[in-house]
């Protein structure tokens, strides 16, 4: 079999605990326990693994959980260690009680792109899930990648019809420039093409227009 978009992938994690992972997994986000080994009180040390491997039947994907009865491995994720499901559409509140109330804690996501599009929640673990309301599609970000013009998963702004400044902290660039092309919405207040609402992102704010020979004010 060729090495493709037909292949099925298996995502391996350590874990500290598999019940209470599994309870998260299963009752919270509704995946099936496909496979379960419990390792042998007697096993030797290179074969003592617990696991537990966890997905939906019709998904390309799935989860494998272990835990080692010799040697601990701690899980270390990241606050960029994201497992993505894409939605596609409002994520239902009573998904979100249900992974708390199965071990999940709602958390703020690092890139703030995930709190505008979505739900992030940490696994018992300490691993983020992402409930996006985007949609995905490999062919489709090909195709737009190969299109010429603004990227459709990035957001840009005007201010009365003129790019905003970029965030603090870097340097307006081309493509920052390139980008602004969104339609300008209210008089005085930016307009945002794809977020929600018209709100506005952290760190962007449209300056103020001056009368023509009106001195800038120091600081």
């Amino acid at each position: 079999m060729p090495v493709d978009g037909h292949a099925h992938v298996r995502i391996a994690r350590p874990s500290r605990d598999l019940a209470a992972a599994e309870r998260f997994w299963t009752e919270g986000l509704g995946l099936s326990v496909l496979f379960r080994h419990e390792a042998a009180a007697d096993a030797p040390p290179r074969e003592a693994h617990s696991l537990l491997m966890l997905g939906w039947p019709d998904a390309s994907w799935h989860l494998e959980l272990v835990v080692s009865a010799h040697e601990f491995m701690e899980p270390v994720p990241t606050v960029e260690d994201l497992l993505v499901v894409y939605v596609a559409g409002e994520v239902p509140p009573e998904l979100v009680e249900r992974l708390e109330a199965h071990g999940g804690k709602r958390v703020p996501a690092h890139n703030p792109y995930w709190d505008t599009w979505g739900v992030t929640v940490e696994d018992p673990d300490g691993y983020r899930l992402v409930l996006s309301t985007r949609d995905w599609s490999n062919a489709a970000a090909l195709e737009n990648a190969a299109a010429p013009g603004p990227r459709p998963d990035r957001v840009s702004v005007t201010c009365r019809g003129r790019p905003a400044p970029p965030a603090r902290g870097r340097r307006s660039s081309a493509r920052d420039r390139s980008r602004a092309t969104a339609p300008a919405g209210r008089r005085g207040s930016p307009s945002w093409r794809g977020r929600p609402g018209g709100a506005a992102a952290p760190g962007r704010r449209c300056p103020r227009r001056r009368s023509p020979g009106h001195p800038a004010r120091r600081r």
